[in-house]
Parts: structure tokens; C-alpha cells; sequence
């Protein structure tokens, strides 16, 4: 909420099961409609009924303690089944939920005025729509909030979440959240217990996207995890001083599969060599 906050905010939020995330969702389409006038607010997302069922339900209580905290505020904001929106101004100042469609992404341009666009399972959403959806922040208080399980390892999403530094993606625009279900006061023991039963540990891919909202280091098919790849991208080798030799790295072929044996060697000399 704080990240959402800031004027022009770019935020990805990366979640497992039962933090909130549904919750925070409601508080901040709520808080985007009261405090800026004629604001809009779209929530969107592959599955858009999906998500406005859960966050509208939400809402209900959101609204209530906003009423009782301020009931001079009572009867200014109405929720309907598919659109909240200030009296008298329900086609100028209004949250609305509108489906992230990728053959039409088109459908969900056009709005530009204190726009807050929010992406639910984002993760899973074309990047075509993403790229439609962020040009129209042309606003210095345009938002723009990505929340998903991490589900998929490509697309923009992911790029998002790929953190240099804590709290700051790679490329320096989004502030990159993880909601983490073992930290969770919301979450019980005796759930984290069941899934990693039902899982198989902690280094199953289902774990690590429903639990710890990370993305897993390794997925069905591929036989090294993208994490040790990225690690040794400027791995150092050191070798003996004057020890030289050849390196052989083979990928051997099991059975009648389509794929071929694969071997590369090459020579090294004793100072180190990137691996």
C-alpha cells in the first residue's frame, strides 16, 4: 500500500496462497476512488470474474469501515455488481472491472485521468495487453499494480519481479513485493505443514509459486534450474598456476528420444576463465 502510494507507481507483487492479497487489493481501489476526484480504477485479469468476485467481496467490508470511520462520507460511494463509483458521477469517477482479453486488448484502452490500473494473475496475463494497458499511463499519478502467483517464468510479469536489489526490479521501474504464505500471520502452521506434504518439500515448483511466491528454480522438463544458470553467468574458475587441459561437457541422449547427444570441448590455460 505504501509503494501504491507514490505518484506514477509501478508495483509487481509476487504471492503465495491466504496473505491478503485479495484484501490489500479492495482497501486500494477504494482508497484510489475517495481520495482522487474523478479518478478511474481498473481491475483486470485473465479470469476477470474470478477476481472481481473475491475483491467485491472484500469491498463490502472495506466500504463499512470507511463509513463507520468517516460516515460523513456515507451514501457519496456506491458499489454495484460490476462497477463502484461516486453519486452523481458513475460514467466519470468509477472502478470497473473489464477483461484482459487478448484478442481485443484494445477494449481496455482509453482511459487516462488519475488512472489506477490493477492486474490480477498477472503473471498469466498476454504481454500485449500489459503493453496496451501501460501506455495508457500518460498521467505523472497514473498506477500501475501487477499481483499474481508466480506461475510463469517469462513475460513481463516475471521481468518485473526480478529484483537487483531488495525491493527494486532489474530494470529499475517496478518495486517488486513478495508475499510469502510461511510468513503470513494470516496463514496457519498446520496449512504450511499440510502443503509441503502435499507438495513434496520445499523445492517443488508447486511450493515455491503457492507458498513462498517464488518463482521456481526448476520446472518439469528441464533439467538445470534457471537460478544456477543465472549464477554462473560470471562464475570464475580458478586453476593452477601453470595446470592446462581440456574441458568436455556432454549432454547424453537417453534411449530412442527425439534429441541428439550433444559435446563441446574446448582447451583452457591456468589463469581463470569465465565459466
Amino acid at each position: 500500500m505504501r509503494a501504491c502510494q507514490e505518484p506514477g507507481a509501478r508495483v509487481a507483487v509476487a504471492s503465495g496462497h491466504g496473505t491478503g492479497k485479495s484484501f490489500l487489493l479492495a482497501w486500494l481501489l477504494d482508497w484510489n476512488l475517495r481520495v482522487f476526484p474523478f479518478s478511474n480504477a481498473v481491475l483486470t485479469g485473465t479470469n476477470i470474474e474470478q477476481a472481481r468476485s473475491v475483491v467485491w467481496k472484500y469491498l463490502d467490508g472495506v466500504i463499512e469501515n470507511m463509513e463507520r470511520l468517516y460516515p460523513w462520507m456515507r451514501g457519496f460511494f456506491v458499489k454495484e455488481t460490476r462497477r463502484y463509483f461516486a453519486l452523481p458521477f458513475k460514467d466519470s469517477w468509477y472502478v470497473l472491472p473489464k477483461t484482459a482479453s487478448k484478442s481485443a486488448p484494445e477494449n481496455l484502452a482509453g482511459q487516462h485521468n488519475n488512472l489506477l490500473i490493477v492486474v490480477d494473475e498477472a503473471s498469466g496475463v498476454d504481454d500485449a495487453i500489459h503493453g496496451v494497458l501501460r501506455g495508457a499511463l500518460t498521467h505523472r499519478r497514473n498506477r500501475y499494480v501487477m499481483t499474481s502467483q508466480p506461475t510463469r517464468s517469462t513475460g513481463h510479469f516475471a521481468e518485473a519481479m526480478r529484483k537487483l536489489n531488495k525491493g527494486e526490479s532489474e530494470d529499475g521501474i517496478y518495486s517488486a513485493i513478495t508475499m510469502n504464505s510461511e510468513e503470513s500471520p494470516l496463514v496457519s502452521r498446520e496449512s504450511i505443514l499440510e502443503k509441503l506434504r502435499e507438495y513434496g518439500g520445499h523445492n517443488s515448483p508447486e511450493y515455491q509459486i503457492k507458498v513462498l511466491g517464488n518463482f521456481p528454480d526448476n520446472m518439469a522438463g528441464y533439467l538445470i534450474p534457471r537460478r544456477l544458470v543465472e549464477e554462473r553467468q560470471h562464475y570464475e574458475i580458478e586453476h593452477e598456476e601453470g595446470a592446462w587441459g581440456w574441458l568436455l561437457l556432454a549432454d547424453v541422449a537417453e534411449g530412442t528420444h527425439r534429441d541428439s547427444s550433444v559435446g563441446i570441448s574446448s582447451r583452457y590455460p591456468a589463469k581463470a576463465i569465465n565459466g
